[in-house]
């Protein structure tokens, strides 16, 4: 039984080479004739170098939006290459958050405080990033109490005083909270913003570690 490829041109290598290219990069079917009748081959398909492009500029896309909302999802204000020292969600989808950089070098370590949404960030202390965190006012304070102990970061701007606190109940006591709080005094009657869901405190615990190395109260 003898096979060969319907075309209309004159028979030949050349012409079937041009018949084969021709169609491998189409979409159109081929059809298959012999001596005891014909039937119609699958039309095959085939990526050109401009849609490879554009499909690899999808692909960018999609791996830097998945980045992007991978990072929207880890709740915090931090940006990549800075180091989350705490962060936490409060009420009304705000985040709170202390971003730095490596406290390995203290001549150049610094530290912010940022709070309010991905896309509006409501306050920043320091507002430069560049100041230096044995500049900038930040009060650290770590206290051991009978029923537990508090973890504290202050500072004040505006007239108002703000502390991200940590308080961890005692042995054999049940409860703790995290949060924020603001007021006129650091003592004095003021709100707090509780977080609402599990706190970062950074990789292996690293708010604890910096809180032990600036503290100046105990």
């Amino acid at each position: 039984m003898s096979l060969k490829i319907a075309h209309p041109q004159k028979e030949g290598n050349f012409c079937l080479q041009k018949l084969l290219t021709r169609h491998s990069r189409g979409t159109r079917p081929k059809r298959i004739v012999f001596s005891g009748g014909s039937f119609w081959r699958a039309p095959q398909f085939y990526v050109s170098l401009n849609m490879m492009n554009f499909i690899l500029r999808r692909l960018n896309f999609i791996v830097v939006f998945a980045i992007f909302c991978g990072n929207a999802t880890a709740e915090t204000l931090c940006k990549q290459g800075e180091i989350v020292y705490f962060s936490c969600h409060t009420g009304k989808e705000k985040i709170i958050s202390l971003c730095g950089n490596s406290m390995s070098n203290s001549d150049n370590f610094w530290l912010q405080y940022r709070y309010g949404k991905y896309n509006r960030i409501e306050l920043e202390y320091p507002n430069k990033r560049t100041n230096l965190f044995i500049e900038s006012g930040f009060d650290v304070g770590y206290y051991r109490r009978s029923n537990g102990f508090d973890t504290e970061v202050s500072f004040k701007t505006n007239g108002w005083s703000y502390t991200v606190f940590n308080w961890v109940a005692g042995e054999g006591d049940s409860g703790g909270s995290t949060g924020v709080f603001v007021a006129k005094q650091r003592s004095g009657p003021g709100t707090t913003f509780a977080c609402n869901d599990k706190t970062t405190f950074g990789i292996n615990d690293i708010f604890f570690s910096f809180a032990s190395q600036y503290a100046t109260d105990y």
